[in-house]
């Protein structure tokens, strides 16, 4: 997924700030391109979206909510198109995300290790329990209002220590 998330990172940044915000941002990480980004260890996708987030004046906080808009109107569509097509609400595609995780880590796997854990609280109050370093929750409370607001806008999410809980995912 962090190939995913910088990739669209970078999108984002070239299309709505241009070109050369971008490679301020490469250059700030030590880096010259996108596959040397993706391939340094170091960097996680938290250290990336700080920096650019800096880079191009926004506070986190800002720099996810635009990330969270452009993965689900321009990006993701895009990149995750047949899982878009099939999934016809929020709620269908977020139970894709683990499938979708695993197939781009390893493809070849057919592993069901689980990233992602889902508890219907009732019919349309999920709770996600991400299974990585809590520095992620803000980066997929975004992503999880992009989905939300791909197929429905009207939804509420409150974040806990591990998980965030999305109320009216449809």
């Amino acid at each position: 997924m962090k190939k995913a998330l910088v990739d669209c990172v970078e999108n984002m940044v070239k299309l709505q700030f241009g070109d050369a915000k971008w490679q301020i941002c490469c250059n700030r990480l030590g880096v010259t391109t996108f596959d040397e980004l993706e391939l340094s260890k170091p960097a996680s996708v938290v250290d990336i979206v700080s920096v650019c987030a800096e880079v191009i004046g926004l506070d986190k906080r800002n720099f996810f909510a635009h990330l969270g808009a452009f993965w689900s109107k321009d990006f993701a569509p895009k990149y995750f198109k047949s899982w878009f097509i099939m999934a016809m609400s929020a709620k269908e595609f977020a139970k894709q995300l683990d499938r979708i995780y695993a197939i781009l880590h390893n493809p070849n796997s057919n592993s069901e290790k689980t990233h992602i854990q889902y508890n219907w609280l009732d019919s349309d109050t999920l709770r996600l329990e991400y299974q990585m370093d809590a520095d992620y929750l803000e980066l997929f409370e975004a992503l999880a209002r992009g989905i939300a607001t791909y197929y429905k806008p009207d939804i509420r999410i409150e974040k806990h220590q591990n998980s965030v809980t999305i109320f009216h995912f449809e």
